[in-house]
């Protein structure tokens, strides 16, 4: 297993205690209005609503446009001091569509995740003809976790999408990310878009900042347009 050096540890250090981080999204006005693709921002969380980190992205606003979920960009995370824990980066997709079922790497969604200026891990589509399932790699490509989308979450208004988090072909759940609904008609007129991940206390840190990147995997593939398709 790849071990983080001290600076890592370090950056990583705000992850030690916790067991829960919700993601709050900041919605833009034009793009509630208009749809109008903005720079997604977010702010993270923990359980008692104590600020974490922020967290901006970089990204080109004529990808924005045109590629929706597919397009690269860069997630910038900074503790409440605006010092940098993370960098998360997701390559262009040139497979864009509901007929696209990542066949290869180059059409997987994939996140990767960098601790200062060293990839200590990525997440990636994995390929299946059922539903959508992502794995979780550490950063010398041994995978560490699965998560499972659920099969059934379209138009959900009152409930709360749960994806399941399983170590590498386990079958007990050991967390979950998920997404909890209003219940009101438009929930892009909400005053944020609110995702949160769960994993044990003990866990290491290296894993739950994997986990924790992997929520902006999800956000962007299955919330962005918020249309039934995903892709």
């Amino acid at each position: 297993m790849p071990k983080l050096d001290q600076n890592q540890l370090k950056s990583l250090s705000v992850f030690a205690n916790l067991d829960h981080v919700i993601v709050k999204q900041k919605v833009e006005l034009l793009e509630a209005i208009v749809g109008f693709e903005t720079k997604n921002k977010y702010i993270a969380l923990d359980e008692v609503g104590r600020q974490l980190f922020s967290i901006g992205e970089e990204s080109s606003c004529c990808f924005r446009q045109l590629c929706s979920s597919g397009r690269a960009y860069t997630m910038h995370v900074h503790d409440v001091n605006m010092s940098e824990v993370m960098i998360i980066q997701s390559p262009m997709r040139p497979c864009i569509g509901p007929l696209c079922f990542a066949c290869c790497d180059l059409c997987s969604h994939q996140n990767h995740v960098f601790c200062c200026q060293k990839e200590i891990g990525y997440i990636k589509e994995e390929l299946t003809f059922v539903w959508y399932n992502f794995v979780v790699y550490k950063s010398d490509d041994m995978p560490a976790y699965t998560i499972k989308a659920p099969l059934c979450r379209w138009d959900s208004c009152c409930c709360e999408d749960v994806f399941q988090i399983y170590e590498y072909q386990g079958n007990v759940p050991i967390g979950k990310i998920s997404k909890s609904f209003s219940g009101l008609a438009k929930e892009v007129f909400t005053d944020a878009d609110l995702l949160g991940v769960q994993f044990p206390k003990e866990m290491h840190v290296r894993d739950k900042a994997l986990l924790f990147a992997a929520v902006f995997l999800i956000d962007l593939m299955f919330y962005e347009n918020n249309k039934n398709d995903p892709r």
